[in-house]
Protein backbone atom coordinates (compact mmCIF):
# COMPACT_ATOMS: atom_id res chain seq x y z
CA UNK A 1 0.00 0.00 0.00
CA UNK A 2 1.25 3.50 -0.71
CA UNK A 3 2.30 5.69 2.17
CA UNK A 4 0.67 9.05 2.78
CA UNK A 5 3.65 10.81 1.24
CA UNK A 6 3.55 8.52 -1.82
CA UNK A 7 -0.16 9.25 -2.26
CA UNK A 8 0.50 12.97 -1.92
CA UNK A 9 3.30 12.85 -4.50
CA UNK A 10 1.14 10.90 -6.95
CA UNK A 11 -1.79 13.32 -6.48
CA UNK A 12 0.61 16.26 -6.97
CA UNK A 13 1.93 14.75 -10.20
CA UNK A 14 -1.61 13.97 -11.40
CA UNK A 15 -2.67 17.56 -10.86
CA UNK A 16 0.41 18.77 -12.77
CA UNK A 17 -0.39 16.29 -15.53
CA UNK A 18 -3.98 17.44 -15.87
CA UNK A 19 -2.79 21.04 -16.20
CA UNK A 20 -0.19 20.07 -18.83
CA UNK A 21 2.76 20.87 -16.58
CA UNK A 22 4.31 17.44 -16.17
CA UNK A 23 7.66 16.50 -17.63
CA UNK A 24 8.24 13.26 -19.52
CA UNK A 25 10.29 11.95 -16.58
CA UNK A 26 7.48 12.78 -14.18
CA UNK A 27 5.01 11.04 -16.49
CA UNK A 28 7.18 7.91 -16.51
CA UNK A 29 7.49 8.11 -12.73
CA UNK A 30 3.73 8.50 -12.34
CA UNK A 31 3.06 5.51 -14.60
CA UNK A 32 5.70 3.45 -12.79
CA UNK A 33 4.41 4.41 -9.34
CA UNK A 34 0.81 3.61 -10.22
CA UNK A 35 1.83 0.32 -11.84
CA UNK A 36 3.98 -0.60 -8.88
CA UNK A 37 1.26 0.18 -6.37
CA UNK A 38 -1.34 -1.69 -8.39
CA UNK A 39 0.76 -4.80 -8.95
CA UNK A 40 1.95 -5.04 -5.35
CA UNK A 41 -1.61 -4.52 -4.08
CA UNK A 42 -2.91 -7.24 -6.39
CA UNK A 43 -0.15 -9.63 -5.31
CA UNK A 44 -0.87 -8.93 -1.64
CA UNK A 45 -4.62 -9.43 -2.10
CA UNK A 46 -4.09 -12.68 -4.00
CA UNK A 47 -1.70 -14.04 -1.34
CA UNK A 48 -4.08 -13.02 1.46
CA UNK A 49 -6.96 -14.78 -0.30
CA UNK A 50 -4.90 -17.92 -0.89
CA UNK A 51 -3.78 -18.01 2.74
CA UNK A 52 -7.38 -17.61 3.94
CA UNK A 53 -8.59 -20.39 1.64
CA UNK A 54 -5.79 -22.66 2.90
CA UNK A 55 -6.70 -21.99 6.52
CA UNK A 56 -10.42 -22.57 5.86
CA UNK A 57 -9.72 -25.78 3.95
CA UNK A 58 -7.53 -27.11 6.74
CA UNK A 59 -10.19 -26.29 9.33
CA UNK A 60 -12.99 -27.84 7.26
CA UNK A 61 -10.96 -31.00 6.62
CA UNK A 62 -10.21 -31.33 10.32
CA UNK A 63 -13.85 -30.78 11.34
CA UNK A 64 -15.07 -33.30 8.78
CA UNK A 65 -12.59 -35.87 10.10
CA UNK A 66 -13.87 -35.22 13.62
CA UNK A 67 -17.48 -35.74 12.50
CA UNK A 68 -16.58 -39.02 10.80
CA UNK A 69 -14.68 -40.25 13.87
CA UNK A 70 -17.83 -39.74 16.00
CA UNK A 71 -19.73 -42.36 14.01
CA UNK A 72 -19.70 -45.47 16.20
CA UNK A 73 -20.37 -48.53 14.06
CA UNK A 74 -20.22 -50.74 17.18
CA UNK A 75 -23.19 -49.05 18.90
CA UNK A 76 -25.73 -51.02 16.84
CA UNK A 77 -26.53 -54.16 18.83
CA UNK A 78 -28.67 -56.01 16.31
CA UNK A 79 -25.92 -56.03 13.68
CA UNK A 80 -22.20 -56.65 13.67
CA UNK A 81 -20.01 -53.55 13.03
CA UNK A 82 -19.02 -54.84 9.57
CA UNK A 83 -22.74 -55.20 8.69
CA UNK A 84 -23.46 -51.63 9.79
CA UNK A 85 -20.44 -50.47 7.81
CA UNK A 86 -21.74 -52.36 4.76
CA UNK A 87 -25.20 -50.75 5.07
CA UNK A 88 -23.65 -47.26 5.23
CA UNK A 89 -21.41 -48.12 2.26
CA UNK A 90 -24.39 -49.37 0.22
CA UNK A 91 -25.82 -45.84 0.56
CA UNK A 92 -22.54 -44.22 -0.51
CA UNK A 93 -21.44 -43.27 2.98
CA UNK A 94 -17.85 -44.43 3.30
CA UNK A 95 -14.80 -42.73 4.65
CA UNK A 96 -13.39 -42.58 1.12
CA UNK A 97 -16.57 -40.99 -0.23
CA UNK A 98 -17.28 -38.74 2.74
CA UNK A 99 -13.80 -37.50 3.69
CA UNK A 100 -11.34 -38.27 0.91
CA UNK A 101 -13.49 -36.75 -1.83
CA UNK A 102 -14.02 -33.59 0.19
CA UNK A 103 -10.32 -33.31 1.03
CA UNK A 104 -9.39 -33.81 -2.62
CA UNK A 105 -11.68 -30.92 -3.57
CA UNK A 106 -10.33 -28.60 -0.88
CA UNK A 107 -6.74 -29.50 -1.78
CA UNK A 108 -7.38 -28.75 -5.45
CA UNK A 109 -8.96 -25.40 -4.59
CA UNK A 110 -6.07 -24.51 -2.30
CA UNK A 111 -3.56 -25.46 -5.01
CA UNK A 112 -5.35 -23.28 -7.58
CA UNK A 113 -5.47 -20.31 -5.20
CA UNK A 114 -1.77 -20.67 -4.36
CA UNK A 115 -0.91 -20.88 -8.07
CA UNK A 116 -2.90 -17.68 -8.74
CA UNK A 117 -1.20 -15.89 -5.85
CA UNK A 118 2.20 -17.03 -7.11
CA UNK A 119 1.37 -15.74 -10.60
CA UNK A 120 0.48 -12.31 -9.18
CA UNK A 121 3.66 -12.29 -7.09
CA UNK A 122 5.73 -13.17 -10.18
CA UNK A 123 4.02 -10.42 -12.17
CA UNK A 124 4.75 -7.92 -9.42
CA UNK A 125 8.41 -8.97 -9.29
CA UNK A 126 8.72 -8.67 -13.08
CA UNK A 127 7.15 -5.21 -13.06
CA UNK A 128 9.49 -4.04 -10.31
CA UNK A 129 12.46 -5.36 -12.32
CA UNK A 130 11.30 -3.49 -15.44
CA UNK A 131 10.95 -0.27 -13.45
CA UNK A 132 14.45 -0.71 -12.00
CA UNK A 133 15.90 -1.40 -15.49
CA UNK A 134 14.19 1.70 -16.85
CA UNK A 135 15.63 3.81 -14.07
CA UNK A 136 19.10 2.27 -14.54
CA UNK A 137 19.19 2.96 -18.29
CA UNK A 138 18.36 6.64 -18.00
CA UNK A 139 20.77 8.41 -15.63
CA UNK A 140 18.71 11.60 -15.45
CA UNK A 141 15.49 9.68 -14.88
CA UNK A 142 17.25 7.54 -12.26
CA UNK A 143 18.45 10.65 -10.46
CA UNK A 144 14.91 12.10 -10.45
CA UNK A 145 13.45 8.78 -9.24
CA UNK A 146 15.86 8.72 -6.31
CA UNK A 147 15.00 12.34 -5.46
CA UNK A 148 11.26 11.63 -5.57
CA UNK A 149 11.68 8.52 -3.43
CA UNK A 150 13.70 10.54 -0.88
CA UNK A 151 10.75 12.93 -0.58
CA UNK A 152 8.50 10.01 0.36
Amino acid sequence: MPTVSEEWLIKDLKSKWSSGGISSSEKIYLDAAQGSILSSSMATAARTGADEVSALAQKANQELQEIWSKIDFTSYTALAPYEVDAIFASQGITQAQFIDTFQTETNQTTTKMNASAQAFENMDKQLQEVIEKTVATDKQLGKEFRQWKEKM
